[in-house]
């Protein structure tokens, strides 16, 4: 819980439940590489070779560091296919992996609210391009979670929901 006294704010004094979520939700999207990935991953499965292509110049070393990291984290699905030339694909986890989406929408679109135009443009331009709908999140929903993307009037952003 935050306090605000003379346009600052600070934290108040005793700790709560809030506290440990917002340092989880940092803590999933902590890096300079997740957010790009999440960004490729956003439209579907991708292989780790495209991946890197798409994302240079990042190393191998480092998407696969990151990769292993978002995998742990319940971010995103890693599926191994077998055959004479294996591969592997990433994908976007449910509901945790969909639901982070909205959490980057978010963060976006206050950064363009409440920072300076030249931070904000630097912001949008990493954040804002997460182009995810209600629509893309609610398809990738499995059926046995109650999370669904709703859209909510007073912030004019896509939240995620529990219930049905």
């Amino acid at each position: 819980m935050f306090v605000i006294d003379q346009a600052r704010v600070r934290p108040e004094a005793s700790s709560t439940w809030e506290e440990p979520a917002v340092q989880f939700a940092i803590a999933l999207i902590d890096g300079k590489w997740t957010v790009p990935i999440l960004r490729q991953l956003q439209n579907g499965p991708v292989r780790v070779g495209e991946l890197k292509k798409r994302l240079a110049p990042i190393s191998k070393k480092v998407l696969n560091q990151h990769l292993r990291q978002m995998t742990r984290g319940g971010l995103v699905l890693r599926t191994t296919f077998g055959g004479k030339v294996p591969r592997v694909e990433y994908s976007l986890a449910n509901p945790l992996g969909c639901s982070v989406l909205c959490l980057l929408q978010v963060i976006a679109k206050w950064c363009a609210q409440n920072l300076p135009s030249s931070n904000a443009q630097k912001c949008s331009a990493r954040l804002g391009r997460v182009e995810i709908g209600v629509e893309t999140l609610n398809a990738h929903r499995p059926e046995k979670t109650n999370h669904r993307v709703v859209s909510d009037g007073a912030f004019g952003v896509d939240l995620c929901a529990g219930g049905d």
